[in-house]
């Protein structure tokens, strides 16, 4: 349903048009793609020449895991490598490039 939208969200951050303001790698969405991800935000693990990993929440828990739909130009390789202190719990291909993703915390 929202797939175009995240798209778009996954160019506009390809492009630079979206970045991190504070340098952390959580991106706020701009009015109309707020619902693109629970929390209105992305978060930016990798965007440059060597591939591209853009994480949508789905649920985004604190102490509890989350659950995200991720965008990947190198597939489970990639957000494997960039997983960074949140232990990934399960990683399901939905389709090309987009992959569900459950973390332990």
């Amino acid at each position: 349903m929202l797939e175009a939208k995240r798209l778009t969200v996954v160019d506009m951050v390809r492009s630079g048009e979206l970045k991190s303001e504070d340098g952390s790698g959580n991106v706020v969405l701009p009015r109309g793609y707020k619902l693109c991800s629970a929390s209105g935000e992305v978060y930016v693990f990798q965007n440059d020449d060597r591939g591209q990993v853009v994480a949508f929440w789905i649920f985004r828990g604190t102490l509890s895991g989350s659950i995200e739909l991720v965008y990947s130009t190198g597939g489970e390789a990639l957000i494997r490598a960039n997983e960074d202190g949140h232990p990934i719990a399960t990683v399901e291909q939905l389709k090309d490039n987009w992959y569900y993703v459950i973390t332990e915390y």
